[in-house]
């Protein structure tokens, strides 16, 4: 989970293993949020050919949906770089 005053640089440049799904946790100012996802797609060429997505709930987002997005991409093979937002 990328808490509000996290950054997703360190997150995703200190990870291991063959994937890495992102919930960007609610309440994030729009410039971190508009940083955090620009840095997302740059950030998954960089890790290659470790995949890195993300998750962003929006308001009244049931939890098993935003469950249901990230296994989805967990182990969506061909997919990276990519948000998916529930809400």
């Amino acid at each position: 989970m990328l808490a509000p005053a996290d950054d997703i640089v360190p997150l995703v440049r200190g990870a291991s293993g063959e994937a890495l799904t992102i919930v960007i946790a609610p309440g994030r100012d729009r410039l971190a949020l508009a940083l955090a996802l620009a840095a997302l797609p740059p950030l998954a060429i960089e890790r290659a050919p470790m995949r890195v997505n993300a998750v962003l709930p929006r308001p009244g987002a049931a939890p098993v949906d935003v469950e249901a997005a990230t296994h989805f991409l967990e182990r969506a093979v061909s997919t990276t770089g990519q948000v998916l937002e529930i809400g």
